[in-house]
């Protein structure tokens, strides 16, 4: 199996990757700053908390409780909009670089995770539009369902990649120090 971005140069690999993950930090962050007041008493993890509601009363609840503030939720989606493609690219090119530098298994699982992480873009996409359709017109049982799952999809496709990325980086530097 040959790696998603196989068709770039090396050199230009290199250079969408610090570009997607510069724009992906960058979002991260603002969106950890902006979306603070999303964070209360209904909606604890603020945004996340839309997210994973799956149903009709829990979203209804969460968006009750940001009535005082519905620019704010309406603004992190939109900087969810760049970092939605950001980061897909940014874990599956560092995957695709990590699975250069391991052999056997180790190497599949990260050539996997290559893959696997770029089916996080067109979810968190119909999360957000959807999450936008509630955000205007109120939660509905179907909204919320698909905002849920879509949430969750991504997160199953994210967590693993990201995770095995951060830990096999971590494990050839403690292998390799830096002098």
């Amino acid at each position: 199996m040959t790696q998603p971005f196989a068709w770039l140069s090396l050199p230009a690999q290199k250079r969408l990757y610090c570009a997607s993950t510069i724009i992906a930090v960058g979002c991260l962050v603002a969106l950890l700053i902006q979306g603070a007041p999303l964070r209360n008493r209904v909606a604890s993890n603020g945004i996340i908390s839309l997210q994973l509601a799956f149903t009709e009363g829990r979203a209804r609840a969460v968006l009750a409780s940001w009535n005082h503030i519905p620019r704010t939720a309406w603004l992190q989606i939109m900087i969810d909009f760049p970092m939605l493609v950001a980061y897909p690219i940014a874990i599956s090119l560092g995957c695709a670089a990590l699975s250069q530098s391991l052999q056997g298994l180790r190497a599949r699982v990260a050539l996997a995770c290559s893959w696997l992480v770029l089916f996080a873009g067109p979810l968190d996409l119909v999360e957000d539009l959807a999450s936008l359709q509630m955000l205007s017109q109120g939660a509905t049982a179907g909204l919320a369902l698909t905002v849920g799952v879509c949430a969750s999809l991504k997160f199953l496709a994210v967590i693993p990649s990201l995770g095995y990325l951060v830990v096999a980086r971590l494990r050839a530097r403690s292998h390799h120090p830096v002098r």
